[in-house]
């Protein structure tokens, strides 16, 4: 639910601040999730135009109608509570939006399945990959072993569990099923899986920790 009021919020560590002048016939409200438009002037992050995140507001400012209040209003950035619904530690490091000045959600996760071009083996993916609570994004490497035997690397270079078979592969990153084609695969083929992260509002930083039931969020350009 957006702002009504000003609220006050948990900071995490000392933020870095910058002021900016308030969009002619806006309002901010002190705690509340602050952008920048084109312009460079600051307004909600709700209101159309919003290009990225400036922070969180550390005062109140009405200046609607334009002009009634032209005073800058310092931004606050670092690691602050932020309100996570169904955040958990494995989504650390993910981004975050917000979808208005006081709501902020998790991106979700898509996959997108290329073949490698030298591959002699032509099966497809007919069941996901579906992707759970584990995945990250980045670039997931399936390498075959053999017609139905296969390693797997997450993005950053770790192994995942082996496949011993082409149906019902499951981790927590992602699940899959694969149907074997007229050509069997053969050692070397490869299969790349990309996990991109889709938003559902403007992009504000990435989750940076949960202490104590408590979901912290690092805003973006924060030092």
């Amino acid at each position: 639910m957006a702002l009504i009021g000003q609220v006050k919020l948990r900071e995490r560590m000392l933020p870095c601040e910058f002021a900016y002048a308030v969009l002619g016939g806006e309002t901010v409200y002190e705690g509340g999730l602050v952008a920048l438009n084109a312009a460079g002037t600051l307004q909600r992050i709700q209101t159309a135009g919003s290009v990225v995140c400036a922070g969180i507001a550390d005062g109140t400012r009405i200046n609607s109608p334009a002009g009634n209040d032209v005073r800058a209003v310092r931004c606050r950035k670092g690691t602050w509570q932020l309100n996570v619904a169904g955040a958990t530690v494995a989504n650390i490091s993910q981004t975050v939006y917000a979808t208005d000045d006081a709501t902020v959600v998790l991106g979700g996760l898509t996959a997108t399945v290329v073949a490698g071009g030298a591959n002699y083996g032509n099966g497809t993916f007919t069941t996901g990959p579906t992707l759970g609570a584990g995945a990250k994004a980045g670039q997931y490497l399936l390498t075959f072993t053999g017609a139905t035997t296969f390693t797997m690397t997450d993005p950053v270079g770790d192994a995942m569990p082996a496949g011993a078979a082409l149906a019902g592969y499951a981790d927590p990153a992602m699940s899959f099923s694969i149907t074997a084609g007229t050509n069997a695969f053969q050692a070397g083929d490869i299969e790349t899986i990309t996990v991109a992260e889709t938003g559902g509002g403007l992009p504000i930083g990435t989750l940076a920790g949960i202490d104590g039931g408590l979901t912290y969020v690092r805003l973006s350009g924060s030092t």
